[in-house]
């Protein structure tokens, strides 16, 4: 079964954020009924015909964490709805990550900057579109290959159809996931 969860930190900002998601939360929890729909399309600046009932978990102080999880019904542009909502906030600065398991994607918004694969013990998991060697020789030049997950695994990039129980490991042990694409960009910012 494929899932998508969607997490969200925010550090400046963060009241305008909390009250944002706050609302979303409300609206979400009252789905299906007429006027929630109303009250996203609303907020979200959008005219969906259908969402489904996300239930978001918000945890706020000096700095927010939202997360989501939720099946396959949720429909992408919903995401990046939400995304677009928060990027509207005045001084809002943050990172979200979106996953989708069945086709192993992850997309990524807001300051990422900090990305830092020199040195990392790598796992490569999926279908690459680029070369297997070529790709495997480029982890090497960076960090360190490795050739299964085990609690060294500090990174894991992935490809298309990921190994679904490998992955909810690595998930499990705290393992950064990169996508191939992002890590192909690392390389071409790299001196």
């Amino acid at each position: 079964m494929s899932s998508q969860e969607f997490a969200c930190h925010v550090w400046s900002g963060v009241d305008d954020a909390k009250e944002y998601f706050s609302s979303l939360k409300q609206a979400f929890i009252e789905l299906p009924a007429a006027g929630a729909l109303e009250v996203l399309n609303n907020l979200l600046e959008t005219d969906f015909e259908t969402l489904p009932r996300l239930e978001l978990q918000i945890s706020a102080g000096d700095q927010l964490d939202v997360r989501a999880e939720f099946g396959s019904e949720g429909p992408y542009e919903l995401i990046e709805a939400v995304i677009a909502g928060l990027e509207a906030i005045e001084e809002v600065e943050y990172k979200a990550r979106y996953f989708d398991s069945s086709s192993g994607g992850v997309n990524f918004w807001g300051d990422y900057d900090d990305l830092d694969l020199d040195g990392k013990n790598i796992l490569l998991l999926g279908d690459m579109s680029e070369e297997l060697e070529y790709i495997q020789e480029m982890v090497e030049v960076t960090g360190e290959l490795q050739n299964e997950l085990d609690e060294d695994t500090e990174v894991i990039i992935l490809g298309a159809n990921p190994d679904a129980d490998i992955l909810a490991a690595a998930k499990e042990q705290g393992v950064e996931l990169v996508t191939e694409e992002q890590f192909l960009e690392y390389l071409s910012i790299q001196p």
